[in-house]
């Protein structure tokens, strides 16, 4: 396959906006963006795709959310597929 490249970076944004356009908790929304990334992530592989960005937060970003958020996000990133 020809213009493959040699890195990807992932800078997920938008999944409480996704989860509140269809009337469901933010939680889900992040945890669909889980699964999405884990797709992204899965063909890279596939693909041989030397070097993969995830850009898991802005300091900002994570010290505006609950607690409680913070954990969900920390548990669902460490179990999702290797």
């Amino acid at each position: 396959m020809k213009n493959i490249p040699n890195h990807v970076a992932i800078i997920p944004d938008g999944n409480r906006r996704w989860a509140r356009k269809r009337g469901i908790k933010a939680w889900l929304g992040h945890r669909e963006g889980v699964k999405a990334f884990e797709k992204i992530l899965d063909k890279s592989r596939e693909l041989k795709i030397p070097y993969f960005t995830f850009w898991g937060g802005s300091w900002d970003n994570l010290t505006k959310r609950s607690l409680r958020l913070i954990f969900y996000l920390k548990s669902i990133l460490s179990n999702s597929k290797e």
